[in-house]
């Protein structure tokens, strides 16, 4: 997997029940971390929620679900795309 791409397991897809992977496009900027009034740098993060279309390889509808991301402190998540569906057999994306 790219470094910008992370994994998505939905596990009861609304559509046909059984559990898909997909791949998700995070992109993030960067930023410099800052110090706190302590003198250490800021290293909290926090999660973020994101609601996104999703296509059931099954069916072939879509759906929405909502799934959370983990943003650093440093590195804040600029968008979410839906990338490619993943096989369960090795993991490897593959275009829907």
């Amino acid at each position: 997997m790219a470094p910008n791409e992370e994994k998505l397991t939905i596990s009861k897809c609304p559509k046909c029940t059984q559990s898909h992977a997909y791949t998700l496009e995070v992109q993030r900027s960067v930023s410099v971390a800052y110090t706190t009034i302590l003198g250490s740098p800021e290293t909290r993060g926090q999660r973020r929620s994101f609601t996104r279309l999703f296509t059931c390889p099954i069916t072939g509808e879509d759906f929405q679900a909502r799934f959370w991301v983990f943003e650093e402190a440093s590195s804040k998540i600029k968008t979410v795309k839906v990338g490619n569906l993943v096989t369960e057999s090795n993991d490897e994306p593959r275009s829907t």
